[in-house]
């Protein structure tokens, strides 16, 4: 594998950081004179020594993005898009003739893994730390004493109104600590858990701009403010297919960081405010799957609670849609929309890709069977 020295603890504490997980089998385990490792994927029993290594590397790829299965004869790269998995054509480790030498492979996915470390690194930078006391006018300038009342974005449990800190936008969910003194709580818990998945901020949940105690008496707690909730009419200007897909996804990052969110509902998913992605948001009684809180939650087996997530998920997504016709079925999990349809492109121009739906190491699929590459 190759590490590199964080400046800054990662999460749990650690400094050094993966970049490629290197998985390493003896040719006489397989060896793919084409190169197709997907078609041989496809057509290998499921207990195959095969399909072993395949998922094994795959499992490695949770860490980072990219990855690479190498035998003592080939080299397939590995990249990760949520729970599916894009694998390159076989490249020789001796035939001087082809296009893309195996150090050449090697450096690119190194380059290519760490571009995507510096941009989560930089989104970890960016994101809120510690907690501190503000006035009402400095979240809300020019509101109140006199001045219009800030717009009121939510009135559920807790009344979100828009704000703003340090010049940007905010959603600034506010609590009366004589009336709900559990909320102060239930806010530095959910800013932990956005701190612990600080890689996301941005990409898979809104930013956590801020939190604290508002002119002594309240507390709060402030994120970007995003776009409308998918279940208005505004949250559905993305077409559904490509708003299943960024939800899923959204869901298995965060199941990746170890977080159950324990709140999934329509009204709990944003689309970003540039409008290209749903994030999804709070996770005030949500459960971080390591610790005496899991202990204290009854978890019991951390998969088959990631797994009954998602389908609740898929459930409300579908009734998103309203079950009409052109609906794809949900009952069968994260594979069950046409592949063709979102299928995503590995276009770092190392041959062409095959796509492997990785949800399970038990259950891994083949969609299509090649994807050719820009």
């Amino acid at each position: 594998m190759i590490l590199r020295r964080n400046n800054s603890p990662n999460f749990d504490g650690t400094t050094l950081q993966l970049l490629v997980p290197i998985e390493l089998k003896y040719s006489s385990v397989f060896y793919l004179p084409d190169g197709d490792l997907v078609a041989a994927y496809n057509i290998s029993p499921p207990n195959s020594h095969l399909r072993s290594a395949v998922n094994q590397a795959y499992d490695y790829t949770r860490f980072t993005d990219f990855g690479i299965l190498m035998t003592d004869k080939q080299l397939f790269c590995i990249k990760r898009e949520g729970h599916k998995c894009l694998i390159s054509t076989g490249i020789s480790l001796f035939e001087e003739a082809s296009p893309l030498t195996a150090a050449a492979a090697m450096y690119c996915m190194l380059l290519l893994s760490e571009a995507a470390f510096r941009g989560k690194q930089q989104h970890r930078d960016d994101v809120c730390t510690s907690e501190r006391s503000y006035q009402f006018d400095e979240l809300f300038e020019g509101c109140g004493a006199g001045g219009d009342f800030p717009r009121i974005l939510g009135s559920g449990n807790f009344q979100v109104l828009e704000g703003r800190v340090a010049g940007r936008a905010a959603a600034v969910k506010l609590a009366d600590l004589s009336k709900q003194p559990h909320a102060e709580a239930l806010f530095r818990h959910e800013a932990e858990v956005y701190q612990r998945l600080a890689a996301l901020q941005g990409v898979c949940v809104p930013r956590l701009l801020a939190y604290g105690h508002l002119d002594g008496g309240q507390y709060f707690l402030a994120t970007s403010l995003e776009g409308a909730s998918l279940d208005s009419k505004q949250g559905r200007a993305m077409p559904y297919e490509a708003v299943v897909r960024s939800t899923m996804h959204a869901l298995d990052q965060i199941h990746e960081h170890g977080v159950l969110h324990g709140d999934l509902a329509l009204r709990n998913v944003v689309l970003a405010a540039a409008g290209d992605k749903a994030l999804l948001l709070d996770f005030g009684i949500s459960v971080v799957l390591s610790g005496p809180q899991a202990e204290a939650a009854a978890i019991g087996e951390p998969h088959v609670a990631k797994e009954q997530e998602r389908q609740q998920l898929l459930a409300e997504l579908c009734e998103l849609h309203g079950g009409g016709p052109d609906v794809p079925p949900c009952s069968t999990g994260a594979a069950s929309w046409p592949v063709a349809a979102i299928a995503p492109r590995f276009s770092s121009g190392l041959h062409d890709t095959g796509y492997v739906d990785g949800r399970k190491e038990e259950e891994v699929v083949i969609g299509d069977r090649q994807l050719d590459v820009d």
